[in-house]
C-alpha cells in the first residue's frame, strides 16, 4: 500500500502508512468526526483480520456508535453525536473508501 497523506499533516513531510492512520489525520483541524472516521476505519479493519470475530454481516447500529462516541469522550451536552451524525459520517466514509479504491484501480 502506498503512503497517503492526510490533511492534517500535509506540509509537514509526513504521510500516514495505514487507512487506520488516514482516517485519524485526514482533516484540517481535529474533531469528532476524525474520532467516528477512525472508528469506522478500525471496525473495517477487524471484519478483514478477524472474520472470526467481526463477521462481514455483523454491523454496529448509527445509535450504538453514537452511544460509543459518547462515552468514549467528555462530550458537552450539546456537542454529543446523534445518530444522525454517525449517518453523515458513515457516508463520508463509504465515499472515500470508494475513491480510494477507484484510484488504485486506475
Amino acid at each position: 500500500m502506498k503512503p497517503v497523506m492526510g490533511y492534517g499533516i500535509q506540509g509537514q513531510g509526513q504521510s500516514a502508512t495505514d487507512p487506520l492512520t488516514d482516517a485519524a489525520t485526514a482533516s484540517k483541524r481535529p474533531s469528532k468526526s476524525d474520532v467516528v472516521i477512525a472508528l469506522l476505519a478500525i471496525l473495517d479493519e477487524a471484519h478483514v483480520s478477524s472474520p472470526m470475530l467481526f463477521p462481514r454481516d455483523f454491523h454496529l447500529t448509527d445509535g450504538c456508535l453514537a452511544d460509543f462516541v459518547n462515552a468514549m469522550h467528555p462530550l458537552e451536552p450539546e456537542e454529543m453525536v446523534s445518530s444522525e451524525y454517525i449517518k453523515g459520517r458513515r457516508r463520508t466514509h463509504r465515499e472515500r473508501n470508494l475513491a480510494a479504491d477507484r484510484e488504485d484501480g486506475a
